[in-house]
């Protein structure tokens, strides 16, 4: 087993976040009121608990979002896992990109 780092990107190209809408993303019960009207279902808990979760492991989820533009959410964590050496050595399989260096 090896504990590398993973990192998981979700990037759309939808309607972005302002940088207001930002500062609180991640607080319980938190909604954007610029998206209110276009989701109004929805608790403002989701972004709130994967971010608790994420950390709990260790990890980080950052933002990325200009509005018009799209936003990019970013999850990294270190995990153990077996990787097949056949596979560190190649850039990128099916979407996944290994740096075939230990995390630590």
């Amino acid at each position: 087993m090896r504990e590398v780092e993973v990192e998981i990107s979700i990037i759309d190209t939808g309607l972005g976040i302002s940088k207001e809408g930002t500062k609180n993303l991640f607080s319980d019960f938190n909604k954007l009121d610029e998206n209110a009207r276009s989701n109004p279902q929805g608790t403002g808990l989701g972004l709130s608990i994967s971010k608790k979760i994420i950390e709990q492991m260790g990890g980080s989820v950052t933002v990325k979002s200009k509005v018009g533009k799209g936003t990019e959410f970013k999850m990294s964590f270190l995990s153990k896992c077996q990787i097949r050496e056949s596979l560190v050595d190649q850039e990128s399989i099916h979407g996944f990109e290994f740096s075939g260096e230990d995390s630590k």
